[in-house]
């Protein structure tokens, strides 16, 4: 499907800090009101038709849709300001959810989150704090994107419940590895590297191991290692490539839940 995504991110009647993320990088992208509202009536007076909403199954209202409205991380405004701006001109846009901050100052709560599905909302995913469950080196602020079949899973969970579960393995990487690979941290305190009676330990990792390959895809770096987890769901199964000093071991892992 082709489209012309127009793309906002917050918008705030007196202060940038009244809805997202807090940060002078994050308030260059957002909107004053009467800006935002400047924006949708130049977008009215040059095209006569409504933007298109792009349905859970991933088609189309319309066989060849023209432009779509999309807003990043899934800041309060949606819900107080930018869903009615769009529904007094008899449209609807797509709100992408930062799902690890739901909840929290200035972001969509659950039941916001379940009144705009209501109205006509499409509700997304979008930047996620990727962690694989072992504790603080493990997690690692970083944005991907994930199949859409995973995606609607995790979208159907956060309207239903407000909340979704993501796959963890349990283990500490070495950040500063370089790579090729993703080394699991050494142990400084018996528990750090690999997460006692989680996944990884379960399936024989340890501290050291060099992680080369998920389900035969090569692994590049640390940041790839979290992506490969991330793309799967919690139950999935996948067998991880290990490097252990001169061996190599194929050892199947059963990925854990966490909930965010």
């Amino acid at each position: 499907m082709r489209a012309i995504s127009l793309l906002f991110h917050d918008v705030y009647e007196t202060s940038p800090d009244e809805s997202g993320f807090l940060s002078a990088a994050a308030n260059r992208y957002k909107l004053r009101l009467a800006d935002f509202d400047a924006q949708l009536e130049g977008v009215a007076q040059v095209r006569s038709d409504a933007p298109i909403v792009v349905n859970p199954s991933g088609g189309s209202k319309e066989q060849d849709p023209p432009y779509v409205v999309t807003v990043d991380d899934g800041g309060v405004s949606y819900h107080t300001i930018i869903a009615g701006r769009l529904e007094q001109r008899g449209w609807r846009g797509h709100c992408f959810v930062s799902t690890d901050f739901i909840g929290q100052r200035g972001f969509l709560t659950a039941d916001q989150i379940r009144d705009l599905d209501a109205r006509g909302h499409v509700i997304g995913i979008a930047t996620a704090i990727a962690t694989l469950g072992g504790g603080r080196s493990g997690s690692i602020g970083l944005g991907f994107a994930i199949p859409v079949n995973k995606a609607r899973t995790i979208v159907q969970q956060l309207i239903r419940d407000g909340e979704a579960e993501y796959p963890i393995i349990g283990v500490n990487l070495d950040l500063t590895y370089p790579g090729p690979g993703a080394r699991v941290q050494e142990d400084s305190l018996p528990g750090d590297a690999v997460t006692p009676d989680g996944p990884a330990d379960d399936a024989g990792i340890t501290a050291g191991d060099l992680i080369v390959a998920v389900d035969g895809d090569r692994v590049n770096t640390p940041e790839d290692f979290v992506v490969q987890i991330r793309t799967r769901l919690p139950g999935d199964v996948v067998e991880l490539t290990v490097v252990r000093g001169d061996e190599r071991l194929k050892l199947p892992v059963t990925l854990g839940a966490t909930v965010g």
